[in-house]
């Protein structure tokens, strides 16, 4: 890039109000505005044009390139002595009016030129443009074109409002031109869509679809044409009003099935647990148990908008038992539902004074010797360190393991329920693959340090359950795991998927007979239990280590 461009892109950004000469030094005419007051971002990240096309960015303005015509005969000529290096700005210096303060290291004032008169970019007596312009190619002459109009620069909105005037799209040079109406065919650095639609997957095809139609983005506020709902959820790290992460989808009817779907319940209703399977169920909006509205007031009576921010759930005081899954209740504001495990019943205690309370936002972020840490990608909470050895939680909302244990439910039992304990990997023992005849027996919850290579593509293990027990997996790979009887019958096959967001259970993947009835209640018998990671991970040829913890629960009592 020449330095005609940079210098004209770095002072496209100035933003110095036009004040006469002598006035009080303006606080925001610093050197540092100059590169970021109002230009827009460039936002090459287009929503409406697939991935795979953007390999062929269309290289320039609108027209660009397409005449031959000198400009600087079509400029007004300079008026005024002021324009040159002579005139300092930034603090403690004004500009006259018609001119605004430009410049890195070394700033000047410059004469500036209205909207629609021609201007002059580079580094040799330059005419840049007002606050709110760029220098734009017009018809083959550079004239000043404001923000999101025809061949202006698009705005910079973060996704709240409108890029461009209607009937334009934001093109991969962000810049706005006219677009594809609805329902036209899209896709492609030459096909947008204009702002209001985006390019949507229509029964095999791409095409237009506005927001908040069926298929379409939500638009600003999560709104959705009538009878639609706007499903989806923020990826955690985007910021404005990220439409691209929520899309309008029509709403299942009371009784139909919520999974596995995983389309939206309708209008006055929601999704419930009903006879062994989660439906929609006949629940008004904003009254307790169903979805909460998008507008104010989101809950009736003393009900609120609970954590998952989709259901209407009771407010619960501060020392009350709580729902920790947070699926019926909700702690008063700063609070958390404190609970050993997710399917017991917890209290709500105050941020920072017990273990699984949210850490304060001032120091100390957790009382005595307990540590905060990061749960999950949108949580941080107060957790004490365990030893090897250690009762822990599964969850780890109380306590962390210290690294390589990790917490495997044991084969011993506390007041009638099986403890969990802070585990050292051991070796597994070779050979253990589907062809192996001889393999050791685990009796015990173990934690095994194993590995898949080329050659070794499964790993399989003797379980020996007594009758009544439960089996607990988990692994730090996604892995297709098999259980097996005995006498060769195949119980399961699930595909196990790890987490990859930073909390303590990153790279956890779980069968848990809580939740997976044919591992409960088993049959006493040797059981064999069978991983390897899915078929498009099979062509790997370096070896990959991983964790396998295998708990033996006893029944209960």
């Amino acid at each position: 890039m020449g330095l005609g461009c940079i210098v004209a892109l770095l002072t496209a950004c100035g933003t110095v109000p036009d004040v006469t000469p002598g006035t009080a030094p303006v606080a925001d005419a610093s050197p540092d505005d100059v590169s970021r007051a109002d230009a827009p971002t460039a936002d090459v990240s287009v929503a409406d044009t697939s991935a795979a096309d953007v390999s062929a960015p269309d290289a320039g303005a609108p027209d660009a390139g397409t005449f031959d015509v000198a400009t600087t005969a079509d400029a007004p000529v300079d008026a005024s002595p002021t324009d040159s290096a002579t005139l300092p700005c930034g603090p403690g210096f004004t500009c006259p009016s018609g001119y605004r303060c430009v410049g890195l290291s070394t700033t000047r004032c410059v004469q500036t030129a209205d909207l629609g008169a021609p201007c002059r970019n580079g580094p040799v007596d330059p005419l840049y443009c007002s606050t709110g312009a760029t220098c734009e190619s017009v018809r083959g002459v550079d004239r000043c074109v404001a923000y999101g109009v025809e061949r202006g620069v698009c705005r910079n909105t973060d996704g709240c409002a409108p890029r461009c005037d209607p009937g334009l799209g934001c093109d991969v040079t962000t810049h706005c031109r006219p677009g594809l109406a609805l329902g036209e065919l899209c896709g492609g650095v030459e096909y947008l869509c204009n702002e209001g639609s985006a390019c949507m997957d229509v029964n095999g095809t791409r095409r237009c679809v506005a927001d908040g139609a069926a298929g379409g983005y939500c638009r600003v506020g999560r709104l959705c044409d009538a009878g639609l709902l706007c499903q989806g959820s923020n990826s955690g790290s985007a910021t404005g009003c990220n439409r691209e992460y929520f899309r309008c989808m029509t709403g299942l009817q009371a009784g139909e099935p919520f999974e596995p779907t995983g389309a939206p319940c309708g209008a006055g209703t929601t999704c419930l647990m009903s006879f062994g399977a989660l439906r929609c169920a006949a629940r008004p909006d904003g009254t307790l148990g169903g979805r909460c509205r998008a507008e104010a007031p989101r809950c009736d009576g003393e009900a609120v908008c609970g954590d998952r921010g989709w259901q209407c759930v009771r407010r619960v005081a501060r020392g009350m038992p709580c729902d920790p899954t947070g699926a019926t209740t909700a702690c008063a504001d700063g609070d958390t539902c404190d609970a050993e495990h997710p399917a017991d019943i917890g209290r709500c205690v105050a941020a920072g004074t017990a273990p699984g309370a949210e850490c304060r936002t001032t120091a100390p972020a957790c009382a005595g010797d307990l540590q905060c840490s990061t749960f999950s990608r949108y949580r941080r909470s107060c957790r004490s360190m365990a030893r090897a050895g250690d009762r822990c939680d599964l969850g780890a909302i109380r306590t962390l393991c210290p690294a390589p244990t990790r917490c495997v439910p044991a084969t011993a039992v506390s007041e009638g329920a099986a403890i969990a304990t802070c585990t050292a990997p051991i070796a597994e023992t070779e050979p253990n693959d589907g062809s192996s005849r001889t393999r050791s027996v685990v009796e015990r919850s173990v934690l095994f340090a194993a590995s898949l290579s080329a050659d070794d593509a499964e790993d399989c293990h003797v379980i020996r359950m007594p009758v009544g027990s439960s089996l607990y997996v988990e692994t730090t790979l996604t892995f297709v795991a098999r259980l097996f009887r005995s006498s060769g019958a195949e119980l399961g096959r699930w595909t196990l998927r790890s987490a990859s967001w930073d909390g303590p259970l990153a790279g956890s993947a779980r069968l848990d007979p809580a939740g997976v009835g044919v591992l409960r209640d088993l049959a006493a018998d040797d059981y064999l239990l069978c991983v390897r990671e899915p078929d498009d991970s099979r062509s790997r040829r370096a070896p990959v280590s991983y964790s396998l913890a295998i708990g033996v629960l006893p029944p209960p009592r």
